[in-house]
């Protein structure tokens, strides 16, 4: 389920030099075994049942599947992220972290998110987090000048301007993330050496990204209508794995 986004671009798409308006936007996942069983990935031995997760045993771990972490025309570069766990979760000791991505197939590393004391009940569980994106000058002179001067339909759609930018530059997303575009949220046990192994079972997860970026705009130059509200769908292709050369066995 995604949230909604709470957007002032009206105001700013006429009055183009309104620098202080802002777009702030709330994305959500809401997981639970029954209803949404493909929502997650488990490692083994974790187990997925009718009543929810179980992570039993050291390093055993739950990813979510990717949500948008905005607006596809204005991606944010960081966000205020929570991820909330319910279940017989009592004292078992949990990592949860999340990452991001611009292009679907290339990841930041795992951030790990801050448990507040006050958020520990044992049958509710809260972390948090702000992330942000590192800064890439590359991204950023690409943006204000060769795709600028190619004169493309948007100058201020940013899907747009990754997918020029994977046309002309394809192993860029290989080595940058330069907008958070996508978020995932990783669910894993921890254990001392000597400890026994913990089994967390959890019956329902929400992920939730809260996000603010400018509102300055231009619109598009061929007097289209911009598409404000459709998220982040930027996905490159999958590589394509070479086939084995055949020996010549003459």
């Amino acid at each position: 389920m995604i949230g909604l986004t709470f957007a002032l671009w009206l105001v700013a798409s006429t009055i183009p030099d309104a620098t202080s308006l802002t777009i702030t936007g709330v994305e959500s996942l809401k997981i639970d075994a029954e209803s949404t069983p493909d929502a997650a990935r488990l490692s083994d031995p974790a187990a997925r049942t009718k009543s929810g997760f179980v992570l039993a045993g050291k390093a055993t771990w739950l990813e979510t599947r990717a949500i948008p972490g905005g607006l596809a025309w204005r991606p944010p570069n960081s966000s205020r992220v929570t991820v909330t766990l319910e279940g017989d979760l009592r004292t078992v000791p949990l990592r949860v972290s999340v990452r991001y991505g611009t292009d679907g197939r290339h990841w930041s590393k795992w951030i790990p998110l801050e448990e507040p004391e006050d958020a520990v009940d044992g049958k509710k569980r809260t972390w948090q987090a702000k992330i942000r994106v590192e800064s890439h000058d590359d991204y950023s002179g690409m943006r204000t000048g060769a795709w600028y001067e190619s004169e493309p339909r948007w100058n201020c759609d940013e899907d747009e301007l990754c997918r020029w930018i994977l046309q002309h530059h394809p192993k860029f997303f290989e080595k940058h993330i330069p907008v958070m575009g996508w978020l995932e949220c990783r669910i894993e046990t921890l254990t001392k050496k000597d400890e026994p192994a913990p089994v967390a079972k959890i019956d329902r997860i929400e992920l939730q990204s809260i996000w603010t970026v400018g509102g300055l705009h231009s619109l598009p130059s061929d007097g289209s209508k911009a598409d404000y509200d459709r998220k982040w769908h930027f996905i490159a292709p999958a590589p394509v794995k070479k086939k084995p050369e055949k020996k010549d066995d003459r």
